[in-house]
């Protein structure tokens, strides 16, 4: 099975909002896939239910060979 990731990291970003950051997330991850926008805004939006900004992230996009849709996960 063949397999490319593309990595997002995200830094304590402590000077944004909750809506900007969901907005910059999402445009940041439409450049990075094809995935349809939905499902980009739904796992953005769980993904900012259990936000830290204490914390530091990795948001992974995975293309899968023979697998149309890509895994997002964080």
């Amino acid at each position: 099975m063949h397999q490319i990731n593309k990595v997002l990291i995200i830094k304590n970003p402590l000077l944004m909002n909750t809506e900007e950051l969901s907005n910059r997330l999402t445009q940041i991850v439409q450049g990075l896939t094809n995935t349809h926008p939905i499902r980009i805004k739904a796992t953005i939006e769980v993904f900012l239910e259990e936000f830290d900004p204490s914390q530091n992230y990795l948001l992974s996009i995975s293309d899968i060979e023979d697998y149309e849709t890509q895994f997002i996960e964080y």
